[in-house]
């Protein structure tokens, strides 16, 4: 059974019309368990976004969890939830300008007085990644990252790291609604795609995708030479800006030892 949520959502850029899609696998129990993904894919005004791991890779496991499930019997009511509106409208993330589906989703699930029987909100986002590593998100409901994080372990998959990350997407609706959530996402820094633009902001000068012509590193492996150019460079204005007021100076050193020693 399947079937769309359209709603309109209140954006930067006016009303615009999104849609979930629910697919629902009967179980033993009404009681349902949510498999999520999101399907937008990010706008971009200045380039095409492909959105191959950001929106499609968690989208196709959905489908395949969806063919797997439906042939077996399932204690629980499965739902396979694809969520609208995940990405910003604008190209900065920025609340409330992102996660329209997953908030209108729980607060439609509240009205209609069904909330009550979703039992767990499993979330899928950015799984297609070549060098995956999935870490644990603060947010997410620590037993349930614990169940998820143990069957990874036994049956073999490093991928699920015990490394900790902060990440806002749609798990954050349903944990605010009380449903224990979880979101299994590579937001490593390096799978995020660098745009370099021109000074004007339009042109694009050039894209750079994970290790390619980048490497993070840590402030201590910084030269000191580097730092100090940095430094120089915006403290070169600094006492023409009124950064260094004398008297302030010397009214902060006075006051409290005038106050110490002769009140």
């Amino acid at each position: 059974d399947a079937r769309q949520q359209v709603f309109m959502a209140s954006t930067p850029l006016g009303e615009m019309m999104m849609s979930n899609i629910v697919a629902t696998i009967p179980g033993r129990r009404t009681d349902r368990i949510i498999l999520a993904s999101h399907y937008d894919t990010k706008r971009a005004p200045n380039f095409r976004f492909v959105g191959a791991s950001d929106g499609a890779s968690s989208t196709a496991a959905l489908l395949e969890l969806g063919r797997v499930l439906k042939a077996r019997q399932n204690e629980f009511t499965i739902e396979l939830l694809f969520l609208d509106g995940e990405e910003a409208v604008n190209w900065e993330w920025q609340d409330p300008d992102n996660t329209y589906g997953s908030r209108y989703y729980v607060d439609a699930a509240r009205k209609a007085s069904t909330i009550g029987s979703i039992r767990a909100m499993i979330l899928l986002d950015m799984i297609g990644d070549k060098n995956l590593l999935i870490k644990r998100d603060s947010y997410s409901t620590p037993w349930l990252v614990d169940a998820i994080w143990g069957a990874a372990a036994r049956l073999g998959h490093g991928e699920f790291s015990s490394q900790l990350s902060t990440v806002e997407d749609d798990h954050l609706a349903f944990l605010r609604a009380g449903i224990p959530s979880v979101d299994i996402i590579d937001l490593d820094p390096l799978a995020q795609r660098s745009v370099v633009l021109a000074a004007d902001g339009t042109d694009v000068l050039g894209v750079l995708h994970r290790e390619q012509n980048r490497k993070v590193v840590t402030f201590d492996q910084i030269t000191a030479v580097f730092v100090a150019t940095v430094l120089a460079v915006e403290d070169r204005g600094f006492y023409e800006q009124g950064g260094i007021d004398v008297r302030s100076m010397i009214r902060a050193l006075y006051d409290p030892v005038y106050r110490h020693w002769f009140r």
